[in-house]
C-alpha cells in the first residue's frame, strides 16, 4: 500500500486504527510454520484410484510478525514443476485468521478465513473455489495441524453434495535441520525431480526435461555428494570422515628422507585443505617418549614406552573428510609413509547419532549373526516385514508401505486372541543400512529409531528406541513392550535364517 501521510491526517503520529498492529497470540501460532521444510503430499483422485504423490520443499517466514509467507515448490506426478505461495495472518478486528493462496498451475485466487480449534493444535480455514470435477464452485477446508516443533500436517477437504467433508489431500512437512539424521542420507531422489529441489541457488546441468540425469547425479560446486542406485531410487550421501593411522619402523628413515617425507606430506595436506577434505593431521614423537596406562583392580599401572613391542610403531595420523573408502584409499596411497610402512584406514564413528536415554524411552537391543545389509533388507521388504513384525502369535495385514521419508506405513496387527490393532506409522529418516526412524502417529504415539551397528564378527547389533510424550504413557506401555520386543527379535532372527536358507521370497 503506497498511501501518503496527507491522505491520512495524523495517522503516522497517532498510530491508531488498523495501522501499526501489534502481533497477538494468534500471530505467534503462525511462527510454528516458519523455517525450511521438506514435504510429501498424497492426493486422492477418485474412489477407485491409487493416491498420487507429490514431493517438494517449502520455506516459511514472518512479515513484520503479522503475516506468514509460505513459498513452496515441487513436481506433479506427471513430472510438471510447480510453485505456490500461502499468505496467512490474523485479522485482529474481525477476530479470525485470513489468507490467500496462489499457485503457478492455477489461475484462481483462493481467499481463506477461519480459526484455531479449542485445543490450539489445528488452524482450520475454509474457502470457496472452482470445483475439481466440473463447472461451478465448492466449499473447501484446509487444516494446518501442528504435530510438534519439527512436523506439521496439511489436510485438504471438499464439501460433498450431501454436506459431508471428503478428504482428498494429506501432506506431511518435516523441518530441515542440521542435526537431522537425514543430513547424511538425504531422502530418495525420484527419477524426475527438479534439480532445485535439494540444492537451491546452485545451477546444475540437467537433462532436457530439467531433471537430474539418471542414474548418475553430478556433484554440485561447493557441496560434495555421493550417489547410489538401489531399489529403483537414488540416494544422496554426504561425505564420511576417515582416520589414516601411519605405522612404520621409525628407524628406517634417514634424516634427509624424514625431512623430504614431512614436506611431501604437508603438500598433500595443503591440497586436501584446498579441496575441503582436510580435517587434521600430525606426526607423533618417537615411541621412546610414550607412556602407557592400564587400570587393573582399580589401580593405575603406568609404564614407559608403547603398550606392545612391534616392528612397526604408530608414527602419526590424518583425518580426512571424503566421499567413500575408495577415495580414502587413493589419498592414503599418496602418503610417503605408505612406501616404507603401513597406512591403516578406519572410519570415524559419528557420535552425533548417540542420544541420551530418558525416562520416556523404551530401549531394546539384540546382537544378530547377520550383516547390516541382511537385517536392513528384512525391514525394507514389506512381505518379509509382515512375516516377523510383532510379538509371538501376531500376524499382519499391510495396507500401505511407502518406504521413503514422509511415506506411510498402515497395517493391522491381528492378535492371537482375535483382536485387531490398527497401526499407522510415518517414516522420517532412512539411512541405508544404518538407521530407520519413524513416527507412530496413532495412539499410543511415539517416535521410534532403529539403529543397525556392524560388529567385528560380521554380525549386527539392532537397537530400538521408542520415545513417548511422557513417562506415564511410557510406563504403561513398558509393562508389555519389553517382552514383546524380545519376541519380535526372535521372529526377526527366524526370518533372517529363512533368508539365509534361500526361502525368504
Amino acid at each position: 500500500m503506497g498511501c501518503q501521510s496527507t491522505r491520512l491526517p495524523g495517522i503516522w503520529k497517532k498510530k491508531q486504527g488498523f495501522m501499526f498492529a501489534k502481533p497477538q497470540a494468534e500471530h505467534q501460532w503462525l511462527e510454528r510454520l516458519t523455517g525450511e521444510w521438506r514435504f510429501v503430499h498424497e492426493c486422492q483422485t477418485g474412489p477407485d484410484q491409487p493416491p498420487q504423490r507429490s514431493e517438494g520443499q517449502m520455506s516459511g517466514r514472518m512479515l513484520g510478525g503479522l503475516w506468514l509467507l509460505l513459498e513452496g515448490s515441487g513436481q506433479t506426478p506427471e513430472g510438471d514443476a510447480w510453485m505456490s505461495q500461502f499468505t496467512l495472518g490474523f485479522d485482529t478486528a474481525g477476530k479470525r485468521f485470513v489468507g490467500t493462496f496462489v499457485a503457478s498451475m492455477i489461475s484462481h485466487l483462493w481467499i481463506y478465513q477461519g480459526n484455531l480449534t479449542d485445543d490450539g493444535r489445528e488452524l482450520v480455514l475454509e474457502v470457496e473455489g472452482p470445483r475439481m470435477d466440473g463447472p461451478g464452485t465448492a466449499l473447501y477446508r484446509d487444516t494446518f495441524e501442528s504435530v510438534d516443533a519439527d512436523h506439521w500436517v496439511l489436510k485438504s477437504e471438499i464439501s460433498g453434495t450431501d454436506g459431508q467433508w471428503i478428504s482428498f489431500m494429506t501432506g506431511h512437512h518435516h523441518r530441515v535441520t542440521s542435526s537431522d539424521p537425514s543430513d547424511r542420507w538425504i531422502r530418495p531422489l525420484t527419477r524426475c525431480e527438479p534439480a532445485s529441489f535439494f540444492i537451491r541457488d546452485l545451477k546444475r546441468e540437467t537433462s532436457e526435461s530439467g531433471c537430474w540425469s539418471w542414474p548418475e547425479v553430478q556433484r554440485c560446486p561447493g557441496v560434495r555428494w555421493k550417489t547410489a542406485f538401489r531399489d529403483n531410487v537414488i540416494f544422496q550421501e554426504l561425505p564420511v570422515k576417515y582416520m589414516l593411522l601411519i605405522y612404520g619402523n621409525e628407524n628406517c628413515w634417514t634424516e634427509e628422507e624424514r625431512q623430504a617425507c614431512m614436506l611431501e606430506s604437508m603438500g598433500v595436506c595443503q591440497d586436501l585443505e584446498a579441496k575441503g577434505k582436510f580435517v587434521a593431521a600430525s606426526p607423533l614423537h618417537s615411541v621412546a617418549t610414550a607412556t602407557s596406562l592400564q587400570i587393573r583392580g582399580g589401580q593405575k599401572l603406568i609404564t614407559d614406552g608403547p603398550f606392545a613391542e612391534t616392528t612397526e610403531q604408530l608414527g602419526g595420523y590424518y583425518i580426512i573428510d571424503v566421499d567413500d573408502l575408495d577415495e580414502a584409499l587413493e589419498i592414503a596411497a599418496r602418503l610417503p609413509p605408505a612406501k616404507k610402512g603401513t597406512v591403516e584406514i578406519r572410519p570415524v564413528f559419528d557420535v552425533a547419532r548417540v542420544s541420551e536415554v530418558s525416562d520416556c524411552d523404551i530401549v531394546s537391543s539384540r546382537e544378530l549373526k547377520f550383516s547390516r545389509e541382511e537385517v536392513f533388507a528384512a525391514i525394507a521388504d514389506p512381505e518379509r516385514l509382515a512375516r516377523w513384525w510383532g510379538p509371538a502369535g501376531f500376524t499382519n495385514t499391510f495396507h500401505e508401505f511407502d518406504f521413503h521419508p514422509g511415506g506411510n506405513w498402515r497395517f493391522i496387527m491381528h492378535g492371537p486372541d482375535g483382536k485387531d490393532y490398527e497401526n499407522h506409522n510415518v517414516f522420517e529418516s532412512i539411512v541405508r543400512p544404518d538407521l530407520i526412524s519413524l513416527q507412530h502417529v496413532c495412539p499410543p504415539q511415539f517416535h521410534m529409531t532403529m539403529t543397525l551397528t556392524a560388529l567385528l564378527n560380521g554380525g549386527t547389533r539392532i537397537h530400538w528406541r521408542q520415545r513417548f510424550a511422557d513417562a506415564q504413557i511410557r510406563n504403561a506401555v513398558a509393562k508389555f513392550a519389553g517382552d514383546a520386543n524380545e519376541q519380535n527379535f526372535d521372529r526377526l532372527t527366524a526370518e533372517l535364517q529363512r533368508g539365509a536358507d534361500g526361502s525368504a521370497d
